[in-house]
Order: structure tokens, then sequence, then C-alpha cells
């Protein structure tokens, strides 16, 4: 558990930095670097290195099986040029139906990896128990949100044009800012809110989650 929260803190602060020097390059390179790093330990701890090389085979051949799908066929992300439509790294131009795959993309991997998941024991089942294990990854679903937020403050007058339509650039990272509220940072939350309500009535994060 240690070694997790050491990889998340170095993650957490390259991404700061990427955050406040957006134009650099490195910051981005490194916190995509770290994350890899902390999905492996976190996953280690979940399922030892076998469940978590099982669970990237499963999810890498769906994803990819599903974004060869949607060249070919639109489905389930639908026909687009992918992110051409990228304005201050907000993508426009996207249909509804590519954040609707990703939905059943996520779906699907998930319910064949629990096909399998039992043979996969946790190397260190104590550290399931504990409620930091499981809040770090709904720290990470969040912290991406700190982009729009800084952006947010900073952004200057003016506006940014896509496509033939003109937007002001404050409402640009107003819009994800809302938008990830209703989203990431609601869900999160919710996870938040049952890791501790489980812990307060003596249970274990681990249980609750074994008895779903």
């Amino acid at each position: 558990m240690t070694l997790c929260w050491a990889v998340f803190t170095l993650w957490f602060a390259a991404s700061l930095w990427g955050f406040l020097q957006p134009s650099s390059g490195g910051p981005a390179l490194l916190s995509q670097l770290l994350l890899l790093l902390f999905v492996a330990v976190h996953g280690y701890l979940s399922y030892g290195w076998r469940g978590t090389a099982a669970y990237v085979l499963i999810a890498g051949g769906v994803s990819m099986l599903m974004e060869v799908t949607s060249v070919n066929f639109g489905f389930p992300f639908g026909f687009y040029t992918h992110y051409t439509g990228q304005v201050l790294g907000v993508p426009f131009g996207v249909p509804l139906t590519n954040y609707l795959g990703w939905l059943l993309n996520g779906f699907v991997f998930y319910q064949l990896f629990a096909f399998v998941e039992d043979r996969f024991a946790p190397p260190n089942r104590a550290a399931l128990s504990l409620p930091g294990y499981w809040l770090m990854p709904c720290l990470v679903t969040v912290t991406p949100v700190l982009r729009f937020i800084i952006a947010y403050l900073g952004a200057p007058e003016g506006t940014a044009s896509v496509e033939g339509r003109t937007f002001l650039i404050s409402d640009i990272y107003e819009s994800a800012i809302i938008a990830s509220l209703m989203t990431v940072v609601f869900a999160a939350l919710i996870a938040v809110v049952r890791i501790y309500s489980v812990k307060a009535d003596g249970a274990t994060p681990a249980a609750a989650a074994a008895d779903r």
C-alpha cells in the first residue's frame, strides 16, 4: 500500500505540473507513465501479476475489437474522424454514440473478466480491507477535472472557433467543468460515500464488494 500511495502521489504531482504548464509535453508524458505504474501496482494488490495481465489482455482485446468494428461499421462508437475537433483540449464534433460506446466497451470487458476473476487471489488481502485502497481509484478519476478548473480560472478573454462555430474560451472550460461534475465527480463521490459508510458499519470495503 505504501508503494501504491507513493506512486499515486508522484502521478498527482506530475499531473498538476502538466495542468499548470499545458504547453510543455514533458509533464504529460511523465504523468502517463506514472499512471501506468500506479495501475500495475494497484492491480497487483487486487489480483497479483497474473490477474492484472489477464485483465489488461481482456480489456485491450475487447477495446481493439470494438475500435475495429467502429472504424468499419460505425458500432459502437459511431463514424467520425478522431478528435480533429478538439479545442483547448476539449473534444467537439464527437457523436454521442462515442460516449455510449465507452459504456458498452467497459461493461463488456468487466463482465468477461468477472468470469475468471476468482482464479486470481489478492497477494495481500489485508490491503483490500483498507479504505485507502478503494479511495485511490476515486482520486485518480477526479484528478483530471482539475485541468479544466485551472484552465477556467486562468482563461483569457476571447473566442475559439471550430467547424464554423465560435465559442467563448471561458465557456468551453465552464462547460467541461459542469459535465465533469455531473459524471466522473458524481460517480466518485458516490463511491467515497460507500467506502466510508461500509467502514462505519463495521464491515470492510472488500467484504461489501464481494457481496455485490
